[in-house]
């Protein structure tokens, strides 16, 4: 009868933790591209895009950090108008390796943050 109860037990737990794996694959994808952003070529730099850099349509400038292989494939033109989402990163040593070149860019002490870039689609507004 121990057995039966602890096997049960055992069951349950089991069935609890596929729920909850279950439901954290459920999660809702981020929000569709809603931020109107442009490509500025900041002339040197590491990044998705090398010396890319977005600008915000608040006017914040955040360095592409990260993104989806779907979305990294993107290759940007500088002034190119675009609608993202992103969240900002922790910087890490991922780009420490990248050969840079030594120029100071125009954007390069306006950068606010790096980011992950989870959505990015064309802009389509006039």
């Amino acid at each position: 009868m121990k057995n039966h109860f602890l096997l049960v037990f055992l069951l349950l737990i089991g069935l609890s933790t596929l729920q909850a794996c279950n439901r954290a694959e459920d999660a809702p994808a981020p929000a569709a591209c809603t931020i109107k952003a442009t490509f500025r070529n900041n002339i040197c730099g590491v990044g998705v895009w090398g010396a890319y850099v977005l600008e915000l349509e608040n006017g914040e400038i955040v360095q592409p950090w990260d993104a989806p292989a779907s979305v990294a494939n993107l290759v940007p033109t500088s002034n190119q108008v675009v609608r993202v989402t992103v969240t900002t990163v922790p910087r890490d040593t991922r780009y420490d390796n990248t050969i840079v070149c030594l120029a100071i860019g125009p954007y390069s002490d306006k950068i606010a943050r790096q980011v992950r870039v989870d959505c990015i689609s064309a802009d389509s507004s006039k």
